[in-house]
């Protein structure tokens, strides 16, 4: 297990689609309006982060607030304010890839260990022989969420059901 410690700031990614947080608010459709306030856009590439169950160094936290709290709305999600002021302050974030390893909320097209877990459940569903069982991350956020992703189309819900128990609370 990687030490998760070592990052000032780590939590499952953000989806790309979705999500919207990475465009500028004007271009950002209704829906996003509630969910993201005055956020400002999320860059593509650090869209870690995301909440639920994320680590934060508390040193790395003061600082972000006392240099950067100038250049945040008061409606600012706070995981979004987090991961930029410690981006611009140079303090260590992982990539997605690596938040993937950490935490998993939503599942995201975009990111590679999702599509393995999702290629895990379309072959056990189709009564393939699964004996390679993807990384399961650290934390699990929204586990209905993910169960309902990875079986809505599934032909046999209590075998899958069966796989997605195993792989997560085994």
């Amino acid at each position: 297990m990687k030490s998760w410690a070592n990052f000032d700031y780590v939590g499952a990614p953000w989806c790309h689609e979705g999500n919207w947080g990475y465009l500028p608010i004007e271009q950002r459709p209704k829906e996003a309006i509630s969910m993201l306030h005055d956020t400002r856009p999320i860059p593509y590439h650090v869209r870690v982060g995301n909440g639920g169950i994320s680590l934060r160094s508390i040193p790395a936290m003061l600082e972000s607030v006392r240099v950067h709290s100038k250049n945040s709305s008061p409606q600012e999600n706070e995981d979004v304010f987090y991961v930029l002021s410690m981006l611009k302050s140079g303090k260590r974030i992982p990539t997605k890839e690596v938040a993937a390893k950490f935490s998993l909320e939503i599942l995201c097209q975009d990111i590679s260990a999702h599509k393995r877990l999702v290629d895990y459940f379309n072959n056990a569903d189709q009564g393939k022989r699964v004996t390679w069982t993807p990384a399961v991350p650290f934390a699990l956020h929204k586990p209905f969420h993910i169960l309902h992703h990875v079986c809505a189309k599934s032909l046999n819900k209590p075998l899958c059901l069966k796989y997605f128990l195993q792989m997560f609370f085994d």
